[in-house]
C-alpha cells in the first residue's frame, strides 16, 4: 500500500492484550478480502508488557498497511494519537481485545456505501468530520461519550446501528487486573478512570455522580469533591444533561437490513456494572415483552440480548427506550 492512501484507517489502543490480538487482528483480515489494497490498521500500544508489542511486530512484518507505535498513553490520548498516524479517507475506531463476526465486512462496506459527512456510525467516520469534531479527549474512560457530545455541539449527526459486531474471548481472571501489578496500583486506576468518567461525563448534578450510570463508590464521591475543589471543569456539551444522556436523546438509528445483516446479529447491548439490579430486572421485562427473546452475559460485563422480531420493532424499540425508560 505504499503510496497509495487507503480508503478506511482501522485504528485501536492495546495494552497487554497477547491471549486475544491474534485472533483479532485475524478476524478482521480474514473478513475483508482488500484489506491489503484498500485498509490500513494503525495500533497505538501503551508499552506492553506481556509480549503484546512482539506480535504486533509479527503482523507489521507480514502487511506493509499495519502501521502500529508505542506511547504512554491512556484510551483517549492513544486513540488521538493513532488517528493522526492514519490516512484513509474513512476511519474507524475499534477495539482488538474481542474477534469480529462475519458481519464485520458487511458493516463496513454498508457504512462506504452509505454514509453521509457530518455523520458518524458507530465511530465509523470520514475524516472531514473528525477534524470537525477535533480528535479525541484525553480520558481514560467514557472517552467516547465526551466526542459524542463534542460532536452533536458542532452539528454532527449520530447514527446507531443496533448490532453486534464481535464476541469477547473469555480470559481467565479480571481483564481490568492485566493493567496494574499490586492492589494498591489497581485502586490508583480505578480511581483515575472514574475521575475522568466524571469529567467526560460532564455531569450537571452531584447525584449523577451516585447514580447508575458510575459506580456509586466511595472512589466516585471523592472524584467528585476533588474536582470541585480543583475546579476542575466538567466536559459537557449541553446545558441540562451529561454527554452520555444528550446523546441517546439525539441519536438515530439505522436499520441493519438495509447493510445486509441478518437478524441473529440484532441486539441490545448494556454495560451491567454502572446499572443497578433494579434497572437490570426491569430492562429484561421490557425487552422480553418486545420479543427479545436470547440473552448471554459476554466475558466484559456485558448484557448482550437478542431478538426475532421484525425491524420495525426493533427500531421502534430502540427509538424509545432511552427517552422512556432511563433518562
Amino acid at each position: 500500500m505504499k503510496g497509495k492512501q487507503p480508503l478506511v484507517s482501522i485504528y485501536s489502543t492495546v495494552f497487554n492484550n497477547s491471549k486475544i490480538i491474534r485472533k483479532s487482528i485475524d478476524s478482521i483480515i480474514r473478513q475483508l478480502p482488500d484489506f491489503s489494497r484498500n485498509f490500513e490498521l494503525v495500533i497505538v500500544d501503551n508499552f506492553s508488557t506481556d509480549g503484546t508489542w512482539d506480535i504486533i511486530k509479527e503482523y507489521m512484518l507480514k502487511h506493509d498497511n499495519i502501521v502500529a507505535l508505542q506511547l504512554h498513553c491512556n484510551r483517549g490520548e492513544g486513540r488521538a494519537v493513532a488517528y493522526n498516524n492514519s490516512t484513509g479517507k474513512f476511519i474507524l475506531s475499534i477495539d482488538l481485545d474481542q474477534v469480529y463476526e462475519p458481519i464485520f465486512s458487511k458493516f463496513i462496506y454498508g457504512c462506504i456505501k452509505f454514509y453521509k459527512t457530518d455523520t458518524i456510525i458507530n465511530n465509523f467516520m470520514d475524516r472531514k468530520t473528525m477534524d470537525k469534531i477535533g480528535n479525541w479527549g484525553p480520558f481514560s474512560g467514557a472517552e467516547d461519550w465526551e466526542l459524542y457530545g463534542r460532536a452533536l455541539s458542532k452539528h454532527v449527526k449520530l447514527r446507531f446501528l443496533p448490532i453486534n459486531l464481535f464476541k469477547n474471548v473469555v480470559v481467565k481472571g479480571s481483564r481490568e487486573r492485566r493493567y496494574y501489578t499490586n492492589q494498591l496500583n489497581g485502586i490508583k486506576r480505578r480511581y483515575s478512570i472514574v475521575k475522568d468518567r466524571i469529567m467526560a461525563l460532564g455531569f450537571h448534578r452531584l447525584k449523577d455522580v451516585f447514580g447508575v450510570r458510575t459506580s456509586g463508590t466511595v472512589a466516585a464521591k471523592l472524584a467528585y469533591i476533588q474536582l470541585k475543589i480543583l475546579n476542575k471543569r466538567t466536559y459537557s456539551y449541553s446545558d441540562y444533561r451529561s454527554n452520555e444522556e444528550y446523546f441517546h436523546a439525539n441519536m438515530d438509528f439505522l436499520d441493519p437490513e438495509k447493510f445486509g445483516i441478518p437478524k441473529e446479529y440484532w441486539v441490545w447491548n448494556v454495560a451491567l456494572r454502572p446499572i443497578s439490579l433494579d434497572i437490570i430486572n426491569k430492562l429484561l421485562d421490557a425487552l422480553f415483552r418486545l420479543g427479545f427473546n436470547r440473552v448471554k452475559l459476554g466475558s466484559n460485563r456485558h448484557l448482550i440480548v437478542f431478538t426475532d422480531r421484525t425491524k420495525q420493532d426493533i427500531l421502534k424499540f430502540y427509538y424509545s427506550f432511552w427517552e422512556n425508560f432511563i433518562l
